[in-house]
């Protein structure tokens, strides 16, 4: 059924990829990435509050780093801002945060009126040396 489901979400057909990832849960649910993959379908579609849902259960059973990440994006497509910023430094914890982490911090901020954080989450960016900071932030 993941498998399935997998080819199902690759080629657009999301509605029997939800369908056969359910199925796949029944059988175990304690495998993160189909939690994951639900998640990204209900990202793709824009319906975020359903997403989270499914990054929650992936994240209890792993917080991965990649997990987190989604749901925080999914947290910013909402506005809950401060949930986003959890997540963000929960990977920063996990794995010291790159530079995706960094810059979506730093808008954030800059969108919450806590500019001092945002330039201290841009600088941040930019010390990764890395060429997507420096041509957003130039």
């Amino acid at each position: 059924m993941l498998n399935r489901g997998i080819w199902y979400s690759e080629n657009n057909e999301e509605e029997k990829a939800i369908t056969d990832y359910k199925k796949s849960l029944k059988i175990n649910p304690d495998y993160d990435l189909t939690y994951y993959n639900i998640g990204l379908i209900f990202s793709k579609r824009k319906e975020f509050d359903k997403a989270i849902k499914y990054y929650d259960s992936a994240i209890i059973i792993n917080e991965n780093p990649k997990f987190l990440k989604n749901r925080a994006k999914a947290y910013t497509e909402i506005e809950q801002y401060a949930l986003a910023v959890q997540d963000y430094y929960r990977i920063i914890n996990i794995n010291g945060g790159d530079e995706n982490v960094f810059l979506n911090m730093g808008f954030i901020n800059i969108i919450v009126g806590n500019y001092e954080l945002a330039i201290s989450d841009l600088n941040k960016c930019l010390k990764l040396t890395s060429k997507k900071c420096k041509r957003i932030l130039q």
